[in-house]
């Protein structure tokens, strides 16, 4: 199966956060072992019709014993961006 969503955003930052839900222990079919992978992300600057991103996110779980999220940050200024992966355990 594969996801595909687009938004047209603005502002000196842009930011992307990706998070799995909790797994839910009272139910069997609640995904655990599942996951997303192959997260692509692009970001394109919409005036000139260029890519000024494109990243691979990684792979994101649903566990026992924790969530887990990626969150993009992307600086439109200066066309930097940094990657931060979380885990909660719970």
């Amino acid at each position: 199966m594969q996801i595909f969503d687009e938004k047209e955003v603005s502002g000196e930052i842009i930011g992307i956060k990706l998070e799995l839900l909790n797994f839910d222990i009272n139910n069997s079919e609640a995904g655990k072992g599942k996951g997303i992978n192959a997260i692509n992300v692009t970001i394109e600057d919409l005036e000139t019709n260029t890519s000024v991103l494109i990243e691979s996110l990684g792979n994101l779980f649903i566990c026992t014993d924790a969530t887990y999220e990626v969150v993009l940050q992307f600086n439109t200024t200066d066309e930097t961006h940094s990657i931060e992966y979380q885990n909660h355990g719970f």
